[in-house]
């Protein structure tokens, strides 16, 4: 018996990809539109992207949902840039507040998250147009630059990687690196910039140096400290210099580095010479503060006749 029309009719519409692409969409946007937990919520940003976005009808939709996502801040905010950027890039959303959201997204917690290395690698791929103005590359290597002070050793590394990376496209911020103690703007001994201005055009950054790079140079971590030399060559010259990769320093941790620094072979290992033996524990001349209070015998102080 041959089928009728109407149920040929109800198959060819039920193999219909366009069918399912619209209510694949529909019942993300109604899923979406529910309140959630946030670590559900999280869940989701995570992989939006990739398994959500390609077969949806029109992912624009999302653009309301991802904004809020954006506004939250930390991990959440960290999680919907992925989504914002494919958007942006590949579906027409006009993003003007992007890369200020993207300047505040950058804290202290930000190095210490879990999915840490996928925003600082996402930050480096945004960054990474040589048409961003030269105050908001600025902007970004300076609070990199903050940040590093008292971020794990790892990330510390990835800033000034990241710092390296930023001067390197835009050399017009070359005199970050070359204002050395005087700051272009501003009275000696004072930093013009504005670490808590939202607007990253608003920071004065660029009138700014990057002393925190002279700090992280005796940082106690020895693979800091090192490669911090990687800003002492001419990054205006972009033939005799390349981009740092920082993939492999995005998966540093702390058993890594000292693995490292413990599997490294010394050639010279460094022994306790005195050309002229010390004759006495403390120096002659001892004030009061440095014995906290305590009145040390004479014999401590190389007084052999007491």
């Amino acid at each position: 018996k041959k089928p009728d029309a109407a149920s040929q009719q109800q198959k060819t519409a039920w193999a219909n990809a366009k069918s399912h692409k619209r209510m694949y969409s529909e019942a993300w946007l109604a899923l979406l539109q529910l309140p959630v937990p946030p670590d559900i919520h999280r869940k989701v940003l995570l992989v939006l992207h990739e398994t959500v976005i390609p077969h949806m009808m029109h992912p624009a939709l999302l653009a309301d949902f991802l904004t809020h996502s954006l506004d939250q801040g930390g991990m959440t905010g960290m999680l919907a840039l992925n989504s914002i950027f494919l958007l942006v890039t590949q579906h027409g959303l006009e993003y003007p507040a992007f890369y200020p959201r993207l300047y505040n997204l950058l804290t202290r917690e930000a190095f210490e998250a879990k999915h840490r290395s996928q925003f600082i690698a996402l930050a480096d791929l945004f960054l990474s147009s040589s048409l961003v103005p030269a105050y908001t590359v600025a902007a970004f290597a300076k609070r990199f630059a903050r940040l590093a002070l008292t971020a794990p050793p790892a990330g510390a590394m990835c800033a000034v990687a990241f710092i390296h990376n930023l001067i390197r496209r835009h050399p017009a911020c070359m005199v970050m690196l070359r204002n050395k103690g005087q700051p272009v703007s501003s009275n000696a001994g004072e930093d013009p910039y504005l670490p808590h201005e939202w607007e990253p055009a608003n920071s004065r950054a660029i009138e700014s140096f990057l002393w925190e790079v002279e700090a992280l140079r005796n940082h106690s971590c020895p693979q800091v400290s090192a490669l911090c030399t990687v800003l002492d060559r001419d990054l205006s010259d972009k033939k005799k210099t390349n981009e740092v990769d920082i993939k492999p320093l995005l998966a540093s941790s702390y058993a890594s580095l000292f693995s490292q620094e413990v599997d490294k072979r010394i050639r010279q290992v460094p022994i306790a010479f005195y050309s002229n033996p010390p004759t006495q524990l403390f120096g002659s001349q001892l004030y009061a503060e440095d014995t906290l209070g305590f009145e040390l015998p004479a014999v401590l102080d190389g007084d052999a006749s007491a």
